[in-house]
């Protein structure tokens, strides 16, 4: 039965594609997704574009059904950030001289969200005297009730997981910034802008990551000692305390509106009975964002998975495959 089921069945079919996939017809995918013309594939306009113009026509010659619209693209709005000025933080002396200056050790937060803007010391600047923020009731800092407003003021804040609630009601000064502390190693030291998601709320402030090296030196000169505010945090204690040390963060990053698509086509199911079911193959056909005068070609991320998703494509096609379910080909811009 075993061997009959590998010779006829499904499995079979499945083999015949395998064997089938063609290598050099999916190296040449790649070699044109990753060329210096397209600069990557950013998001939009340009070679973006010409990159998603690319996977309908392969869509188009595998013979993959259109949209609802005629085509194979699923317009939309999106965003992409641009960094205004990289993440430095510092340590100011009385007469405002810098006595220690922080750059591979601070990256910017990807999972927060905030516009360049002017601080009271120049563009994406913000100076102001240090707190220090520990365990919070249920992981959140209430910044409209007990806490003060903290945001008007900077804040290092050691369990980097914490939660600032910031009322909406409630004007955040403009020299307002966050520190996280994390551990050195996971301190990203490209400064790439963190991905916009329109779903969430932008704060007004900068979220930085800073290393716990540097984190620790600051609080030194604030005449404090990491591991002993630790132990206060894990004997159930709130660390909220106000330093005289004053520090300087700069930070900027801008977004701007681009339009965005991603290219999608399928193959209809030949089962009446699953005619509601869906299988989705999907990969990225956009680039990761590179620090300026960079080229990255993105051949990972993910011109190979596209040249993967399209020569299964092109494959079925020829072989004639039908699935029993609705199998949906994207390819997302991210």
């Amino acid at each position: 039965a075993r061997s009959l089921l590998a010779s006829t069945g499904i499995e079979a079919q499945f083999t015949d594609l395998a064997r089938e996939f063609n290598v050099e017809r999916a190296w040449g995918d790649i070699a044109y997704l990753t060329r210096p013309e397209l600069e990557g594939r950013p998001a939009g306009p340009g070679g973006g574009f010409e990159a998603a113009g690319y996977v309908a026509y392969q869509f188009e010659q595998a013979g993959l059904t259109t949209l609802t619209n005629g085509g194979y693209y699923q317009s939309f709005a999106a965003m992409r950030g641009q960094v205004t000025a990289e993440p430095v933080v510092e340590i100011l002396g009385a007469d405002g001289e810098t006595l220690a200056r922080f750059e591979a050790e601070v990256s910017f937060d990807p999972a927060r969200y905030f516009q360049a803007g002017d601080g009271n010391c120049g563009p994406a600047c913000r100076e102001h005297e240090l707190a220090v923020v520990g365990t919070t009731v249920d992981g959140v800092a209430d910044f409209g009730g007990a806490a003060g407003l903290r945001p008007s003021r900077l804040l290092l804040l050691l369990d980097p997981e914490t939660e600032l609630y910031v009322p909406y009601q409630y004007n955040v000064p403009r020299y307002a910034a966050a520190l996280h502390v994390m551990p050195d190693e996971q301190i990203d030291p490209e400064d790439i802008p963190p991905t916009f998601e329109g779903t969430f709320f932008m704060d007004e402030f900068p979220h930085l990551y800073i290393g716990e090296t540097a984190a620790e030196q600051l609080l030194a000169e604030a005449g404090l000692d990491m591991d002993e505010l630790y132990d206060r945090m894990r004997d159930g204690e709130q660390i909220d305390i106000d330093t005289d040390l004053r520090v300087r963060v700069e930070a900027g990053v801008v977004y701007e509106e681009i339009a965005g698509a991603n290219v999608i086509g399928y193959f209809p199911g030949a089962d009446n009975m699953t005619t509601g079911d869906r299988v989705l193959v999907a990969a990225d056909y956009t680039g990761v964002d590179c620090p300026d005068g960079e080229f990255c070609p993105g051949a990972d991320d993910n011109a190979s998975g596209v040249a993967v998703l399209m020569e299964v494509a092109r494959l079925w096609d020829e072989l004639g495959f039908e699935p029993k379910r609705t199998v949906v080909f994207v390819a997302f811009d991210e």
